[in-house]
């Protein structure tokens, strides 16, 4: 996983339980640097985020899949740490595309395409799950 520290997003939780393929969260949160620069996050929204980079591995093959997640969430608060996200819940389509989510990982979220003047030209954020250690998930 490579993102530059400037454009570094981190989502994280803290509980966590299925219903089929939508996972819900307590406590969630975004937190990291790029907040500092970023335009407000509005209540009641959503981004699609990108795996595919954690699960290929190019130089075996080439999927035809991609693994991609809807995180979503209703209010939300502005801390001095971040925003704390509430009714938040991610929904995969694709079986496998997300690791088994436990309490303690995080998605690490790419936002460098997302700067104003190019965030209308890439629709997901590139993102990563790691466990509670920060290492990425194989």
């Amino acid at each position: 996983m490579k993102i530059a520290e400037r454009y570094k997003l981190i989502f994280n939780w803290e509980g966590i339980r299925y219903e089929g393929n939508i996972a819900y969260f307590k406590s969630a949160a975004f937190t990291g640097p790029v907040l500092t620069n970023t335009a407000r996050i509005l209540p009641n929204d959503h981004i699609e985020l990108d795996f595919t980079k954690q699960n290929l591995n190019s130089s075996i093959f080439l999927s035809n899949y991609y693994y991609i997640a809807k995180l979503s969430w209703g209010d939300i608060i502005y801390k001095p740490w971040g925003i704390e996200l509430f009714d938040c819940k991610v929904e995969h389509f694709k079986t496998g595309s997300l690791k088994e989510l436990k309490d303690g990982m995080k998605f690490f979220i790419d936002c460098s395409k997302h700067e104003q003047h190019v965030h209308y030209k890439h629709l997901v954020y590139v993102a990563w799950v790691t466990n509670e250690s920060g290492e990425e998930l194989n």
